[in-house]
């Protein structure tokens, strides 16, 4: 079931949707666009491809439950 589940959910994401599972979050497929940076220690120029990334924003009951396990192990 759970290879199903996450079957579905990347298949969704490469098609460029973006996935709800109530209670639990959203998961949102963001392209980030090629960049330059520079290594601090050989001052060398270093291209980053371009590529997709997955943002995940936790939805309201799983924050609450995270929220009380932290609280219980003060």
């Amino acid at each position: 079931m759970l290879e199903h589940t996450s079957g579905a959910i990347v298949s969704s994401l490469k098609s460029g949707n973006i996935v709800s599972i109530q209670g639990f979050g959203n998961f949102e497929p963001r392209a980030k666009q090629e960049r330059e940076i520079v290594n601090p220690t050989t001052k060398e120029v270093i291209k980053v491809p371009a590529k997709v990334s997955i943002n995940f924003k936790a939805g309201t009951i799983l924050k609450e439950k995270i929220k009380n396990i932290t609280q219980r192990g003060k």
